[in-house]
């Protein structure tokens, strides 16, 4: 913290440790007789600070519990300080304004499984957790996808198949890794785009061996492949797995070869696609389908009486876009 202190071209700094899960905290400031430290309990720091019209104001630098009882009874002892001051006061620092405790040290206390029954400890949740994603994105040995694929039409052409099959080159790879974002998340190799894109003239050779070798063989090294999912709340106070909207943090190279993909599918997918699918896709926009099913519903609302009757099917969504097969 020092040396960040110094960095940052403080010269005098005060430093009050963590204490468990607890955060330092650390006053700076650049004039010596600007600031008087008058007390130090385990979890705020009082002082005296002297602005440049010679006023001085009372701050009280925190940092609050995370429990909710011992919260209350630091904001009650704040406000009594606060309360006792005859000049100018100031609070400031880390209220943790959580819902509890775990919030703070992260996981899930318990979850309802797919039938219902709630699960507790992290061997149960864990184990829930891999039943949900394995059913997601997993293979079912019972689907075959040929009675789907053989009533579909071919729609890939000749000359679009050449241009999906072609040989893939440096290029394209390049072309790739500055197309990517530099600010998202790394995956498992701990790497970010930034860095492939700052030392490209570096590591550019060993990125295109490696992407080569995946076109050509058709393998991917299981290292590679691996990803992190991380969970993101749907809803506050999440009960089951449906609550949670995962995302997948991947290796550099899966990204790029997923870019590759994507940029040699972009100029036929138009071509391709069913008008019906709205989104997704340039120039097609997913209100669309809210305005298509707003006026077939007012439409079989309102057909004459002595008409064919009609029918709406509502589709399970998650059934359709949450899973592989």
């Amino acid at each position: 913290m020092k040396k960040i202190v110094s960095s940052l071209d403080f010269p005098f700094c005060f430093i009050i440790d963590p204490i468990g899960l607890a955060g330092a905290i650390t006053v700076m400031w650049k004039f010596e007789n600007s600031v008087v430290i008058d007390r130090i309990p385990e979890w705020y720091m009082e002082a005296t600070i002297t602005d440049e019209v010679d006023l001085k104001w009372r701050h009280f630098f925190v940092y609050v519990s995370c429990e909710d009882a011992k919260r209350r009874a630091q904001f009650a002892q704040l406000q009594s300080m606060v309360v006792s001051v005859s000049s100018g006061s100031v609070i400031m620092g880390d209220f943790n304004d959580i819902l509890k405790a775990e919030e703070k040290t992260g996981g899930l206390l318990g979850i309802e499984d797919g039938e219902g029954h709630w699960r507790e400890g992290e061997e149960q949740v864990e184990t829930e957790v891999l039943r949900y994603f394995g059913d997601i994105f997993g293979a079912n040995e019972e689907c075959i996808l040929e009675k789907a694929t053989d009533t579909v039409d071919n729609r890939v052409t000749k000359d679009m198949n050449r241009h999906l099959t072609r040989v893939v080159t440096s290029e394209d790879v390049k072309r790739a890794v500055f197309e990517m974002p530099v600010d998202k998340s790394p995956g498992p190799d701990g790497m970010t785009v930034l860095f492939f894109q700052s030392f490209w003239h570096i590591v550019s050779n060993d990125i295109v061996s490696a992407v080569d070798t995946f076109f050509f063989s058709s393998r991917l090294l299981t290292s590679i492949n691996h990803m992190r999912v991380c969970l993101i709340l749907k809803k506050t106070l999440p009960m089951s797995m449906s609550d949670f909207r995962p995302i997948s943090l991947c290796n550099i190279i899966a990204k790029i070869i997923g870019r590759i993909m994507t940029n040699q599918l972009s100029s036929v997918l138009i071509s391709i696609i069913s008008k019906n699918q709205s989104a997704f896709l340039p120039g097609r926009v997913i209100s669309n389908n809210i305005v298509i099913a707003h006026e077939v519903l007012h439409y079989m609302n309102c057909r004459p009486r002595n008409t064919s009757p009609s029918m709406a099917i509502k589709l399970d969504m998650s059934k359709a876009y949450d899973r592989i097969e």
